[in-house]
């Protein structure tokens, strides 16, 4: 082979490969930011008689465990009471979490990622907890599962009681008008609620619902809301 040939031929593909080694990630992938629900942002509020006393607004996703018992998959959560404004739900939760918890989401892939159904629910709000901590949890029943720091680690339960109300909710997200919120979820609550005071105005893109719980129900008794 001649030195022409190995320069116009060979050498470019060498340095090619050279080029994907040095720039290939070598830690985990982390594809937990991408779900297509993370983002959303709904404003809340709960209906009489439901709505009468302070409650733990959820916003979930059907799930199924290993065993093939069904529940809802915690991505968004806030603590509601009747005498203030609507409250503002962020929708996290993220991939890697549903392995940790070993479950699998019942809504169909291509579905949820052009129109997820998040449903909505209404417990007491527990005693000493944080509802930002309670994303990425397993709710089976009246226990809630947080989520594992590890395979390894055993999660906590906790007892969230019987649940006070539900709605479901498809979100029709439109990327040329609306944006997602890709702040800290942490950080969420005091910033959301700083702009609505300075100017409500900006955050119109960002809003993907008002949501009343449970809302009026279909004729089948079905509980559900179609997003704009």
């Amino acid at each position: 082979m001649s030195l022409n040939t190995f320069v116009r031929t060979w050498l470019p593909l060498l340095l090619l490969v050279i080029l994907i080694i040095f720039n290939w990630p070598s830690g985990k992938l982390d594809f937990g930011n991408t779900s297509p629900w993370a983002g959303l942002i709904f404003e809340l509020d709960a209906a009489p008689p439901s709505g009468e006393s302070p409650g733990l607004l959820l916003g979930c996703l059907p799930v199924m465990d290993l065993k093939g018992e069904e529940g809802f998959f915690v991505c968004g959560a806030v603590e509601w009471k009747a005498s203030q404004d609507l409250a503002p739900l962020l929708m996290a939760g993220r991939v890697e979490d549903l392995r940790l918890q070993k479950i699998n989401l019942l809504q169909e892939t291509v579905d949820l990622h052009r129109n997820p159904r998040i449903t909505f629910l209404l417990y007491d709000l527990p005693a000493d907890s944080n509802p930002v901590e309670l994303v990425g949890g397993l709710i089976q029943g009246e226990t809630l599962k947080l989520k594992p720091t590890s395979p390894e680690v055993a999660p906590f339960l906790l007892n969230i009681g019987p649940m006070r109300a539900k709605r479901v909710h498809r979100v029709d997200f439109d990327e040329e008008t609306q944006k997602r919120w890709r702040g800290e979820p942490a950080r969420f609550q005091q910033l959301w609620r700083q702009q609505k005071a300075d100017d409500a105005t900006l955050l119109a893109p960002y809003m993907h619902g008002k949501i009343t719980i449970p809302g009026p129900a279909s004729p089948d008794g079905v509980v559900t809301e179609e997003g704009r």
